[in-house]
Formats: C-alpha cells, structure tokens, sequence
C-alpha cells in the first residue's frame, strides 16, 4: 500500500477536487483503500489539468451507447437518466444530436439542456426571417391559355414585352419573354394574399412564392 507521502509526492492533489462530482481530493480526505485504486497521475487528470477521483474516471472508459466510440477523459461527455429508458453515457455530440435531452431527467443537465433549447429557438427564428425576406409578391392581371399568370415585368428598360409565372414540375418559375427572354425559379408554394372580386372568374389578384 503506498503511504499518502509517497502520494502526495506524485499526485501533487493538495486541495484539489473532483472536476465532475465535486469530491474532495485533498490527499487528507482520501480513506486509506483508495489509494491503491487511484489511478496514475497520467490517468488522473485530462489535458486541462483538471483532476477526476476514481469513480468519475470509470465512466471515460465506456464506450459511447450510440456511437460506441471509446470515451477518454478528454472527451466531452454526457450522462443521460430516464427512469424508464435507462441510464447512459455518451459523447456529447450523439447527446444533442440523437436528441436524448427531450427525456433527460439528469437535473446536471438542466441548465445545458435549457441553453441548447434557448440556442435552436433562435436558430428556427433566424430562419423563418430569412424566408421571409425570400418571399415574393406578385399581382395576376390574368391567365394565359397555358394557365400562366401575366404579371408585370419586362418592358422597354430591358426589351421584354410581357412576364409571366408559370408552374413546371411542381415548382413556379417568374419568366420573361421579348429581346432577352429568361426566367428564374421563385418558389414551389404559391399563397394568395388578396382576391379581387372576380377572383372566382379571372383568379386576378396578388400573391407570395416562397420555398418549403
């Protein structure tokens, strides 16, 4: 059995605690059968100088439940609790990525859970602005004998005569015609905005294309 000076010579632990569970790690705290079990001080620590009594050190060797790569002490990790599923460990990206936080009930992992949550809200956000601003407003003045809505564009600043939108395999494509004819792909949803009064007869009014 090693004395605690011989410890304390190549641990160098002095009041250090555990960086996952808080333990006590002072060589004075450590009961005297731990000493045997405690790992080298290659083992002890990961490469931010963080130490790891025993126990927690026994989880890094695990391999992840998802992944099944092999964690180490610098991997960061995750340890998921559901009273019906079972607990698991696993590297933090199979943790957010395999959606295991929707059922968590590791309270440790309340206040990431909550930031992740916060953080992907104002993701979608961002996101439905963007396709906001990619939203296109057009007004039909009729329909064509193809079923294109006539819409404006063209004219003399760029010798088209006449632009249309026209649907082609499940998508709407704004489409000029005239000296330079050309045409570009606004959307595959079209959503009226308002219907004049002989919309029924004429469809005439104006509307948005947007992706989905």
């Amino acid at each position: 059995m090693k004395l605690k000076e011989e410890l304390s010579f190549y641990l160098n632990l002095h009041n250090e605690k555990c960086a996952c569970c808080k333990k006590d790690m002072s060589i004075n705290a450590l009961p005297e059968e731990e000493f045997d079990e405690f790992p080298s001080r290659d083992m002890g620590y990961d490469s931010d100088g963080e130490w790891f009594c025993p126990e927690c050190i026994s989880q890094y060797k695990e391999p992840c439940a998802e992944c099944k790569c092999t964690l180490t002490i610098d991997t960061p990790i995750m340890c998921y609790m559901n009273a019906k599923e079972g607990d698991a460990t696993l590297c933090s990206e199979c943790y957010w990525k395999c959606e295991y936080y929707e059922d968590d009930e590791n309270e440790d992992n309340e206040d990431e859970i909550n930031d992740f949550i916060e953080c992907h809200k104002k993701d979608c956000e961002e996101e439905e602005e963007e396709e906001e601003e990619d939203e296109y407003t057009y007004y039909n003045y009729g329909v064509q004998k193809n079923g294109a809505f006539l819409v404006a564009g063209g004219g003399l600043m760029n010798g088209n005569a006449c632009a249309t939108i026209e649907k082609k395999d499940g998508k709407y494509y704004y489409c000029e015609y005239g000296k330079y004819p050309r045409q570009s792909c606004e959307g595959n949803t079209l959503i009226w905005v308002e219907k004049s009064p002989n919309w029924e007869k004429d469809k005439t009014g104006s509307f948005n294309i947007h992706h989905t």
